[in-house]
């Protein structure tokens, strides 16, 4: 869970801040940041339920007196490589999302990634596609991470790494958001699974105790399920908010007053702050 002083902290200097546009920039980025990072309390991944899917089809099989093989693996080969992919992803807005931190802090970056675009290729990924433009988007920002290892960053600087880069990122997002609807399909699809596997035990009576345990258990994997259904809903909005915020940021960078600017960001910045307290709260 993110850390509670950090984020009260956020929310202070969003209320009494009175510095320069850079300031208004740091603390949109560090919400963006601490927004996209809530993902580690989503503990559900496409390998998990290919690997989850198998043991729930031998407890299927014995149900029905179908042999089993234990030590037939499944293969889970697609599903890491949608895991790679989207940890990949989430690897280039993170970090976007970090120098932007750090450079509106007048901080110098090291960012390299190198191995992300080397490594994240066009091609189908179970049901989502990486396209030619999504591999670009990847590239763009990681040419303007690199490009931004030197050199005095203050407003103008800013605001076109802002601007050069929201595309990109746009889209490499809206890719992200496609791979976490289709992890929340999976995740209804297992609980239709685990349904299969408890309805012959939850309906016999012959044995109360197992039935009242099977109906124990099968109500805690549903509700385990549900969370982390609700967790993906709330990450994908944020996602949705982060996107969209960078994109009006970036539209209005240039033409608004001071006075507006500092309207424009802590709006952008205060509706993700709400989806991540909406999240933790889960």
């Amino acid at each position: 869970m993110l850390n509670k002083v950090i984020l009260l902290c956020i929310s202070f200097l969003m209320l009494v801040s009175g510095c320069v546009s850079t300031q208004r920039v740091y603390v949109f980025s560090k919400i963006a940041f601490a927004g996209l990072n809530t993902s580690d309390d989503i503990k559900y991944s496409f390998s998990d339920y290919c690997l989850q899917s198998a043991t729930l089809l031998n407890y299927k099989k014995v149900n029905d007196n179908k042999p089993i093989d234990l030590f037939n693996k499944p293969n889970c080969a697609e599903y890491v490589r949608i895991d790679s992919a989207k940890n990949a992803l989430f690897t280039v807005v993170s970090a976007y999302f970090e120098a932007l931190q750090q450079l509106s802090d007048d901080k110098t970056i090291r960012f390299n990634l190198d191995g992300i675009t080397r490594y994240l290729k066009k091609g189908s990924y179970l049901h989502i596609d990486i396209t030619d433009e999504n591999v670009k988007s990847v590239n763009t920002i990681a040419a303007s991470l690199l490009s931004a290892t030197v050199g005095a960053w203050r407003n103008n600087k800013i605001k076109k790494f802002i601007a050069s880069s929201d595309a990109a990122l746009y889209n490499v997002i809206s890719k992200l958001e496609d791979m976490y609807r289709l992890l929340s399909v999976s995740i209804e699809n297992q609980k239709g699974d685990v349904l299969d596997v408890y309805t012959n035990y939850m309906k016999d009576t012959s044995n109360k105790y197992l039935q009242m345990q099977s109906i124990k258990d099968y109500s805690g994997q549903i509700a385990g399920f549900d969370k982390m259904e609700q967790q993906i809903r709330i990450y994908i909005a944020t996602m949705e908010r982060i996107k969209k915020g960078h994109a009006e940021i970036t539209r209005k960078i240039n033409t608004v007053s001071k006075k507006e600017w500092q309207k424009l960001v802590m709006d952008q910045s205060s509706e993700i702050f709400t989806l991540i307290k909406t999240f933790n709260a889960l």
